[in-house]
């Protein structure tokens, strides 16, 4: 296997559309890396482009130490799985894992070896005579897996190879792509839009929008250290809420206090999350960083600490355990929040919610504004917290 490295790479199509800018990531031999992002940011181009099916216009990608910008993409040494899976509808399972080999000219005991190999570690060795048109999506899918399992590549790439399963399906071949990679330790570049498959597959993510990096790290990192504003509303389920607002120095010298620019909260953030007031900030809270408030006790314990958020609420989506409370703070801020379900919560007022203040988030305003958290900032690759 090999360690795959972008250097200052760029994708200019013609009439200077500028598809993937300055992209720069070193991936470790054997890491998973999804690389994630809306529709357009420039995921799909950039796993191309290591694939060399996208020319470079500028920069480097380096596969197992080699540059290979000028290299055939049947000579990368990598295999790429694609969203359609691309078999061959009139061979059978059998053939389609072993063209590409018998193709290269490889032994007919090695060709035997690697499938039989690849069919066993997919659970496809009594589909082998099947044709892919038998087969279920979930089963077509593990075929285009060992299709480029048996090549034995430096590399897989793989783009969005779940986005045609139903979310059943999605799951479970999930859990087995992940198995598959801790047998197999191969360095692996993913391609998804779908956050949620980013944080349960990648030991590495990289948070891509408008052809930019905005982020790369562990899931954690990203999920606990958002960059910048766009990678906090990107990551996560629900998304982050924002609340925009000032920022004070409390008379403690040990926090902040964020007040929401209609008046209607006031919360003590930890002094580590911004550097200096500001008349003009933005508050992040995940939907999972607050609870109901039980008794006046807890309300006035929150109300003195700084922990105190009152919310009107306007529907509630019933999640099993869970639900889902839509609401909004102040007079126009919407805000999504998911607490424990219960069948007594009264819609008729508004509620007041207990926030985990250690978990609160402060940023610049805009769509990209940058975290004012310096352990974010330290996370962040080039381009994080840019405006676009």
């Amino acid at each position: 296997m090999a360690e795959v490295t972008l250097e200052g790479v760029w994708k200019i199509y013609e009439g200077d559309v500028e598809a993937v800018r300055d992209v720069s990531i070193a991936i470790p031999d054997g890491a998973f890396c999804v690389l994630v992002g809306p529709s357009g940011c420039g995921k799909s181009t950039t796993l191309r482009m290591i694939a060399g099916l996208e020319e470079i216009t500028r920069g480097a990608v380096s596969i197992g130490g080699r540059v290979v910008n000028d290299v055939a993409p049947k000579d990368r040494d990598i295999a790429m799985v694609f969203q359609n899976y691309a078999l061959y509808p009139h061979m059978s399972v059998e053939k389609n894992l072993s063209f590409a080999l018998r193709l290269r000219g490889i032994k007919k005991d090695e060709i035997s070896r690697r499938v039989g190999h690849a069919a066993e570690m997919l659970g496809l060795t009594e589909l082998l005579h099947r044709r892919p048109g038998a087969l279920s999506g979930g089963q077509r899918q593990r075929v285009a897996l060992g299709r480029a399992m048996v090549r034995e590549p430096a590399a897989f790439l793989f783009d969005e190879p779940l986005s045609n399963l139903d979310a059943k399906l999605r799951g479970s071949t999930r859990s087995e792509l992940k198995a598959l990679h801790r047998r197999l330790g191969a360095t692996t570049v993913y391609v998804t839009h779908d956050q949620e498959e980013a944080m349960s597959l990648g030991d590495m993510i990289v948070v891509m929008a408008g052809g930019v990096v905005q982020q790369t790290g562990t899931p954690l990192d990203v999920f606990d250290r958002p960059a910048n504003r766009f990678v906090a509303g990107f990551i996560g389920t629900p998304p982050m809420n924002f609340i925009r607002g000032s920022l004070a120095r409390a008379d403690d010298g040990r926090s902040w206090i964020f007040t929401e620019r209609h008046g209607a909260a006031t919360l003590r953030v930890p002094a580590d999350e911004a550097t200096e007031p500001a008349s003009d900030a933005v508050l992040g809270v995940r939907p999972q960083a607050v609870h109901e408030i039980k008794d006046d006790n807890e309300h006035r314990a929150c109300a003195e600490s700084g922990r105190l958020l009152t919310v009107r609420v306007h529907m509630v989506e019933p999640l099993g355990e869970q639900m889902d409370v839509h609401a909004t703070i102040g007079p126009d801020t919407p805000a999504v929040f998911r607490v424990p379900h219960h069948a007594g919560l009264d819609q008729s007022k508004p509620i007041d919610l207990a926030v985990d203040t250690p978990r609160l988030r402060l940023f610049e305003p805009g769509e990209f504004g940058a975290s004012l958290s310096a352990a974010a900032q330290g996370s962040a690759l080039t381009g994080a917290g840019q405006e676009l």
